[in-house]
């Protein structure tokens, strides 16, 4: 078989390669807040997709079977401004889940008629990635998100021309995605996918109760 450039470029890399420093994230607050990451989360990765295997072992033979779907923790890391303004949601994010003067949770938005409702202290985030076009590729929304960690800032007399960064990394339920179809030239993207969600659209429109809530349409 002959080596051709033009097919390895037309088939494999159509158009041009993913280019990893065209992404966004958006962290929404678990209270009110007009506060966006967008412009200061400067590293952070596609999330893993991570299933486990369970074996059974049968005259002297092992089977293998699927098991659970795990969700890996999430990291990004910050540039902070002098107004520290993510620095301290996150640290005011922290607190609500777990201060050390006090013992439990605490709601973050109004007790008032919420009290038998469940702590709301998680949230979600959405990571886009782009095309070089600057049109959306690929988005990750992360459900049911939390800090779990806020790395040190170092600081030094001996550093110059430098801005501050830190790292916080994030527990979440799961992620959905688009991964039915990514089109570069266009300026719209599909909306999130799962298996089953066709039969949950069909369950709503039946007013049957659902406890699989996620509000995102769909292309079916």
């Amino acid at each position: 078989m002959a080596f051709n450039v033009q097919d390895f470029r037309s088939k494999a890399l159509k158009y041009g390669g993913a280019s990893p420093n065209l992404f966004e994230v958006d962290i929404k607050w678990p209270w009110t807040s007009t506060t966006r990451t967008n412009y200061n989360i400067k590293t952070t990765f596609l999330p893993a997709s991570i299933s486990t295997s369970t074996t059974v072992n049968y005259l002297g033979r092992v089977f293998k079977f699927a098991g659970e779907r795990t969700y890996p923790q999430w990291t990004c890391t910050f540039l902070n401004d002098e107004d520290f303004k993510l620095r301290n949601a996150l640290e005011r994010w922290s607190d609500y889940i777990s201060g050390h003067v006090k013992l439990g949770r605490t709601r973050v938005q109004s007790t008032a008629g919420r009290e038998n409702m469940p702590l709301d202290y998680q949230s979600s985030a959405i990571l886009t990635q782009f095309s070089k076009n600057g049109n959306p590729l690929k988005k990750y929304t992360f459900n049911g998100l939390y800090p779990l960690t806020l790395t040190d800032i170092p600081v030094s007399w001996d550093t110059t021309n430098a801005i501050e960064e830190f790292t916080a990394t994030f527990e979440y339920q799961y992620y959905t995605t688009n991964y039915i179809k990514s089109k570069p030239e266009s300026p719209s993207m599909s909306a999130d996918n799962w298996i089953g969600k066709g039969d949950k659209l069909q369950r709503e429109k039946n007013a049957l109760d659902d406890d699989f809530d996620l509000n995102f349409d769909d292309d079916y």
